[in-house]
């Protein structure tokens, strides 16, 4: 890892000193974090809560100028979402954080905005962050008058409330489990900080982030049932224990998944963080706050909610043991997500978890990401064009993801260099006709290449659209044509 990426993977943990291993995560009501992430909620953030921009938008503080400053933060959406990648982990894994990470973080320590603003020199270039100060000194006023002094102390008390219940649910015991059965690499000095911020009363909708050892949680201040939301904290803990691994762990848990012989080990693999923490904050975690088991829905995605209850039982047998995800585990998950999704093999949704989006450099990529994130769910995406350059089928080849490749019919001849890496793909177009809309989707050894040729570039969102409804093929290794509504 170069010195200037290290710079940065300590900042997210800077703030940070010593501490006692008796007291390993913190939780914290942190008005500067409240105020940046309500920034972002309003700017349309799609992880943020729904519930708090709608309350704001009614709110006798949604003003022209309030607008206009909320266009003026999307403005900064290129800088903040600038993604400053880490070194030495799996390419899949994509171990970084983009600069927006970093701020919210950094946000959770910070005093004041004149300490805000002294953090984040040198995160993003001083233009966009002069530009951003004047943006959230606007919102200040604002948000201290509508969300914080009237929940601040209300929020704090479920600051307390946490800790105190956190030390009898045994904390540091679940925490040292948790972290055990992961392999991860975690400090027994390093806290894991848990920034709350307030979401008004009677809303429906919350969220939770971790962003290395700093967790953002939103916390609707009438809400009653802490051993859900200490679930939900749990699972986004987890996820900062899988980042946290070291690169001989994820090895072994990347390498088992590839010599499975199952076609179904790379669907399962693209699931896998989440229904780990899924399982381990919803399910484990929970019940040993609560007593038992929850029965409401741990996860709003019928594949995560369905692998994470397949694999409960294993996953809390290792767990209580303790001991560390091993081979005989990894098997285990791959059985259970064939058992429970068997047609998964033929579904778009589970394939394009992980990809590697490329096309013939007359589709602009750029143009159809953010609609293809809409219509699924995407853990991890990279990009590259045109499909005939030597860099794209490098990161085809480095990057052991589903191949989505987009051409247009008069350039569908690039297909053929695909042919370097997935024998005999490009024969599949031959049968095709020059003119018309096809897609198809393609097993390759354990990989899938799904392969969508357009007359037109303008028609790729139709094509997602018709995806999202379908679902699935009715038969793999081979082409449909698209039909458009006019």
């Amino acid at each position: 890892m170069t010195a200037f990426k290290l710079f940065f993977a300590a900042l997210l943990c800077f703030g940070f000193s010593p501490v006692r291993a008796a007291d390993r995560v913190e939780f914290s009501a942190d008005r500067i974090h409240g105020l940046f992430v309500f920034v972002e909620t309003l700017a349309g953030n799609p992880h943020r809560s729904i519930d708090l921009k709608n309350a704001f938008e009614k709110s006798k503080f949604n003003t022209v100028t309030s607008k206009q400053k909320i266009v003026e933060f999307r403005s900064l959406d290129f800088v903040l979402n600038k993604f400053l990648e880490f070194e030495g982990g799996l390419p899949e894994r994509n171990l970084g954080n983009a600069a927006r990470s970093i701020l919210v973080a950094q946000a959770s320590f910070s005093k004041d905005l004149d300490d805000f603003r002294e953090r984040s020199i040198s995160i993003i270039p001083m233009p966009e962050l002069t530009k951003l100060m004047q943006i959230l000194r606007y919102f200040e006023p604002i948000y201290d008058a509508f969300i914080w002094n009237p929940n601040k102390i209300k929020l704090q008390k479920i600051a307390i409330e946490f800790k105190t219940k956190s030390a009898k649910w045994k904390i540091n015991d679940l925490f040292g489990r948790a972290a055990k059965f992961y392999g991860a690499q975690w400090p027994e000095e390093q806290k894991f900080r848990v920034s709350l911020y307030p979401i008004p009363a009677k809303s429906q909708h919350s969220s939770a982030q971790a962003y290395g050892a700093v967790e953002s949680v939103g916390v609707v201040i009438d809400e009653t049932d802490r051993e859900g939301r200490f679930g939900v904290i749990f699972h986004e803990l987890c996820h900062s224990l899988y980042d946290s691994q070291p690169l001989s762990m994820q090895k072994v848990i990347s390498e088992r998944f590839k010599q499975s012989s199952s076609k179904f080990s790379r669907l399962a693999y693209g699931y896998l963080n989440e229904a780990l923490a899924t399982a381990v904050g919803n399910g484990w975690a929970y019940s040993k706050a609560k007593g038992n088991v929850d029965k409401a829905e741990w996860y709003n995605d019928e594949k995560i909610e369905g692998f994470s209850r397949a694999i409960y039982p294993v996953v809390s047998e290792y767990l209580n043991s303790p001991k560390a995800i091993d081979q005989k585990l990894i098997d285990s998950l791959i059985s259970s997500f064939e058992k429970v999704f068997p047609e998964s093999n033929l579904e778009f949704g589970p394939a394009l978890t992980e990809l590697v989006l490329i096309s013939d450099g007359v589709v602009n990529l750029r143009d159809f990401r953010s609609e293809l994130r809409q219509t699924f769910r995407i853990s991890s995406m990279t990009a590259s064009t045109p499909i005939n350059d030597d860099e794209t089928l490098k990161l085809i080849r480095s990057v052991p993801a589903t191949v989505f490749a987009i051409v247009t019919q008069k350039q569908r001849g690039q297909i053929d260099t695909l042919d370097d890496v997935f024998k005999g793909i490009s024969e599949h177009l031959e049968l095709l006709p020059p003119v018309g809309n096809f897609l198809g989707m393609f097993d390759v050894g354990l990989r899938k290449v799904i392969i969508l040729v357009v007359d037109d570039p303008a028609l790729v969102p139709k094509a997602f659209k018709i995806m999202g409804q379908k679902k699935k093929v009715e038969k793999l290794n081979s082409f449909v044509e698209l039909k458009f509504q006019p």
